[in-house]
């Protein structure tokens, strides 16, 4: 399900799509997640993902107030609108002039009503009172509570007024000029907003601290509809099947029921009969009577998220629809559902199934009271400022939506964009090199030809798409990126001896779905390696002889690469080559037919296999000095008389690693060269031997290579 949205122009990476080879690549757009990285000046998006041109959104007036709780149409077809804090009623004609009606000596005016009769009535809050308004007369007080809040006004068929208050919880039943009582005294602190039951004197009401709805059926007679763990019910529609809609603020949501939803059904039905026989009660136990949390945000939640449920004759509630904002005000025309939200001044449509349209945002940052006026249209009143809305016919000019700015990670060639409509759309690209669209960006071009755009190759580009008529399903475009080369960054030569073959190890059994995560996985997810090719490990090989050569290397378009290896002697300049077309960064061979000395290796990367002959690109890099010593040292007894062994050993290709000597054949100890450290190709020794006695040498050099001599001594 999908939205419209109206977000800030933000700088998107391209969604789902990650360098690679420098071939044309496809991006689609066609869910709402993708659609709302985008903006729109007067587009609606569906929950589907269905983009149409959105109803004509005039802003009437800004008024001279903070905010707006309630709204009616006069009879002239002006707007009459309860604000606060300076607690007036206040009046705004279709040409936007306002004027201000009466001032109430509290500070909110909190409600608004009109009997069958016409006759306006208005609440005030904190420590208000009900009066009604004459025409041209002084307003009079025509009932008062005594209660700190007053949240909500509703007549029913017989001019009985309901009025709901706070923070006692309680609803009042008023008849006439001074003539009201408590009709139901709840459990809890605030009674926030009544509905009347359509063909029967039933009362709806919906509570906080605890999130109830009751359905009051007499004097002091009441059932619980609804207890889910929500903190507020803070609006509540009925249409005329006597299908309840109500939103509910800041619960935890999901509350298991104690007993079987069979048993919960039947025990409210018993509920609600009882108490329409007048022999039940309410279903509360606890009465909360600390002090007032009062004011907008205590009736609306304080910015909290909304959920809105559906309760039929099965009395079961069903969640329907979630929003992150808090739904200040609901209204219902044509079998459809209007909200208003904070934080971002969202209008939705909504259909009784739950399937959600976001229409329009206002400039304001509150949508909080709506009214349904002629010939399909709304007025939306916002807070915080106070501003007067009227919605029209949808925009003849259509509905403009601009794409998430697309991100090809490089200098690319923009290509095709086609759109999959019911309808007329009209598309227009631009392109430019830096992640916010500024004055440096090429501009706005229509499409070419065969849907070419005609904006110049850049990094970034973005997508206007101009409902004329109809529906607008997805749209998509394609980008061929410029191939950038690869970069070795390192060749390490390792020890020698050491060899590696490769090993591409066997599939794992793949892992069985459910059908949730099969609904879960992402079409661009690569799982359990469903298509991916496994990873390529190294096998070791110990050997003498061996030598192995690995290169880190990247490519920024993440292209199939190959390597070709040469190497050359340290005093030459011809390279030759050693391996070509390898596809791992690796290399292994035996040296032990390469003569000794000191050579480079040069590494060679191609990505020519993904891409045209025109538009390879190659990178090479050089190792450090490679030595190869394939020759054990030579070691030379030059004396073994006087008590002393006196010896040489020498390599000429690399350095000694290691002189050891034995007296047993078995234990071989170090001995050090005569100047005090082992550290160049020729070095002498020195040790003590008797007349008789074998001694045995043992020498290694950097290459791995050992050689052995023995001496007596005279």
């Amino acid at each position: 399900m999908k939205y419209l949205f109206f977000f800030s122009f933000p700088a998107v990476l391209l969604m789902a799509l990650p360098a690679v080879a420098a071939h044309p690549e496809r991006v689609i757009v066609d869910t709402y997640e993708e659609f709302q990285e985008g903006t729109s000046k007067s587009v609606s998006l569906s929950e589907e993902g269905f983009l149409r041109r959105a109803p004509e959104l005039k802003e009437v007036s800004q008024v001279s107030a903070g905010q707006a709780w309630d709204m009616l149409e006069g009879p002239d077809g002006s707007f009459l609108l309860a604000t606060s804090p300076d607690g007036e009623l206040r009046q705004v004609n279709s040409n936007g002039e306002e004027k201000l009606v009466t001032k109430f000596a509290e500070k909110q005016v909190t409600a608004l009503a009109r009997d069958s009769q016409g006759r306006l009535f208005a609440a005030t809050s904190p420590d208000g009172k009900v009066y009604r308004l004459p025409p041209d007369g002084k307003p009079e007080v025509w009932f008062n509570p005594k209660e700190k809040y007053i949240w909500d006004l509703k007549f029913d068929g017989l001019d009985a007024l309901y009025v709901a208050t706070g923070t006692e919880g309680k609803v009042y039943r008023v008849t006439g000029q001074g003539r009201g009582k408590v009709y139901y005294d709840s459990d809890e602190t605030h009674i926030f907003t009544l509905a009347m039951k359509p063909g029967s004197s039933d009362v709806l009401a919906g509570s906080g601290d605890n999130g109830y709805l009751y359905q009051i059926t007499g004097q002091d007679q009441a059932v619980v509809l609804f207890s889910n763990g929500e903190k507020q019910v803070n609006n509540i529609v009925v249409d005329s099947d006597g299908v309840i809609y109500f939103t509910a603020l800041g619960g935890k949501g999901g509350s298991k029921p104690s007993a079987s939803r069979a048993a919960r059904l039947s025990s409210l039905r018993q509920m609600l009969s009882a108490a329409r026989s007048g022999q039940g009660g309410n279903a509360n136990e606890a009465k909360d009577d600390g002090d007032d949390k009062g004011g907008a945000q205590s009736k609306n939640g304080g910015g909290e998220a909304s959920k809105l449920y559906r309760l039929d004759q099965s009395l079961y509630a069903e969640q329907i629809w979630s929003n992150e904002a808090t739904v200040y005000d609901m209204k219902m025309r044509d079998g459809k559902l209007y909200l208003g939200t904070g934080d971002e001044g969202y209008f939705y449509e909504v259909t009784t199934d739950g399937e959600a349209t976001l229409l329009l945002q206002v400039d304001g940052q509150t949508i909080s009271a709506l009214l349904p006026i002629d010939g399909g249209r709304f007025a939306l009143a916002t807070s915080n400022p106070v501003k007067l809305f009227l919605t029209g016919r949808p925009e003849s000019g259509g509905g403009v939506y601009e794409s998430m700015v697309f991100d090809s990670e490089s200098f690319a060639k923009w290509g095709a964009v086609t759109a999959k409509t019911e309808g007329r759309v009209k598309i227009r690209t631009r392109s430019g090199n830096t992640p916010d669209p500024d004055k440096s960006w090429y501009e706005w071009l229509d499409l070419g030809s065969q849907s070419q755009p005609r904006s110049k190759p850049a990094r970034f580009f973005q997508v206007e798409l101009t409902v004329l008529q109809g529906v607008l399903d997805r749209f998509e475009l394609v980008y061929l990126p410029r191939n950038l080369p690869p970069r070795i960054q390192e060749v390490l030569v390792l020890p020698p001896g050491v060899g590696f073959q490769s090993i591409v190890p066997p599939p794992q059994p793949l892992t069985p779905r459910t059908i949730g995560q099969l609904l879960r996985i992402d079409e661009d997810e690569d799982p359990d390696n469903l298509r991916r090719a496994f990873e390529v490990r190294f096998q070791p090989e110990l050997k003498q002889g061996l030598r192995t050569a690995v290169w880190q290397v990247e490519d920024p378009n993440r292209d199939e690469l190959r390597y070709n290896v040469y190497y050359r002697e340290d005093t030459g300049d011809e390279w030759h080559l050693l391996v070509d077309e390898l596809r791992e960064p690796v290399v292994s061979w035996d040296s032990t037919g390469w003569p000794d000395g000191s050579y480079y290796l040069k590494v060679e990367a191609s990505d020519a296999e993904d891409n045209a002959p025109e538009d390879q690109m190659q990178h090479a890099k050089v190792s450090k000095l490679l030595t190869i010593d394939n020759t054990p040292p030579k070691i030379t007894v030059d004396s073994t008389s006087g008590g002393e062994l006196r010896f040489r050993v020498s390599d000429d290709a690399s350095m000694l690693l290691s002189i050891q000597v034995s007296r047993n054949g078995y234990d071989f100890k170090p001995l050090r060269p005569e100047d005090g450290i082992l550290d160049g190709q020729n070095e002498r020794f020195v040790t003590k031997i008797e007349p008789g006695e074998v001694i045995f040498i043992r020498a290694e050099d950097e290459g791995g290579n050992v050689s052995s001599a023995q001496a007596r001594g005279k």
